[in-house]
């Protein structure tokens, strides 16, 4: 437990720090938290391009050619898993370098296993396998709907 002295110089140290000011900081800061952006506000993040996301769900919309609401629904969200897929498997490539880095230690060459980096990051590694699963069955449902409702004979209403 922290003595009451500690206590005062931790006060007196948080008086100091009112995080970050100027606008590169506070981005910065912003993304403190952020580990895969799958569970993002909006569906780009720091790295990603709207440009390219919009691509993505103009050529599923052309694939598809979506004839009513509930289908641009289910095409949108073919678009949207995808390119979640797409973060995940970056984030997944990008756990396997920091996980190599990590075992690099004084800048000595030394060979990295993948079995050694597994080690180091074995448990984001599966998180990420997980939500890849999880994408993967979501598109799965989405994409199996969407041909159940294509393939459905028409309401005959009088």
């Amino acid at each position: 437990m922290a003595t009451k002295k500690q206590i005062a110089a931790s006060r007196l140290n948080a008086q100091k720090s009112s995080g970050p000011r100027t606008a590169e900081g506070k981005a910065a800061s912003c993304l403190n938290a952020l580990k895969f952006g799958v569970y993002a506000k909006t569906p780009i993040i720091f790295d990603e391009s709207p440009e390219d996301l919009a691509h993505l769900a103009a050529e599923r919309h052309e694939e598809y050619l979506p004839a009513n609401p509930t289908e641009r629904s289910l095409v949108d969200t073919l678009s949207n898993i995808e390119w979640r897929h797409r973060r995940l498997r970056r984030s997944e490539a990008a756990l396997w370098d920091h996980a190599a880095n990590r075992i690099l230690d004084d800048g000595q060459v030394v060979r990295v296993t993948s079995g050694a980096a597994f080690a180091v990051e074995s448990g984001r590694l599966a998180r990420c396998q997980q939500i890849v699963t999880f994408c993967e069955r979501k598109h799965q449902r989405a994409l199996t709907e969407l041909r159940r409702l294509r393939a459905a004979p028409p309401d005959l209403e009088a």
